[in-house]
């Protein structure tokens, strides 16, 4: 009888520990040096956002990987289990519409808010009005489809 733990595939996660464990460090050990050095408060609080996001992106690895061991030993017990099949759509839609949501609250929060310094309010304009958004509206919704399909795949239910 298999157990999750042996079928884990550390070997697939090991890259993305080195890549992104070490970047996660450097974005917080740079907000680190960002607040020694008396910088301001947005700067510390971006860095340690996105090295905290980068963890949380590799702990999303970890969890998909465990999830599909366990699924794994579940099938080296009943081989009649087979991963189940779609769900692409369903998450690419709602990571689209989580997307449409996200830009424009950040537009409208910004907008009529007249107490924000220029420089924020160009930066966070230019956010929700970049052409370069067009990107996110392709990558968001592919990774977010891709999670709910491997997420149903590796469902034991």
């Amino acid at each position: 009888m298999r157990t999750a733990s042996q079928e884990m595939n550390w070997g697939s996660l090991v890259l993305a520990t080195v890549i992104l464990g070490t970047m996660g460090l450097v974005f917080v050990g740079g907000a680190q040096e960002i607040h020694q050095n008396g910088g301001d408060a947005v700067a510390t609080g971006s860095a340690t956002a996105l090295g905290l996001g980068i963890w949380g992106v590799l702990a999303a690895l970890y969890w998909l990987n465990w999830r599909s061991a366990k699924f794994r030993a579940l099938q080296s017990r009943e081989p009649w289990r087979q991963p189940k099949k779609g769900g692409f759509l369903l998450g690419a839609g709602l990571g689209f519409v989580a997307l449409i949501a996200l830009q424009a609250g950040a537009m409208f929060a910004v907008m009529p808010s007249e107490g924000l310094p220029e420089d924020l309010r160009v930066a966070a304009l230019y956010v929700a009005f970049s052409p370069f958004i067009g990107i996110a509206y392709l990558v968001v919704p592919l990774m977010t489809g891709w999670m709910w399909r491997v997420v149903r795949a590796t469902s034991l239910t």
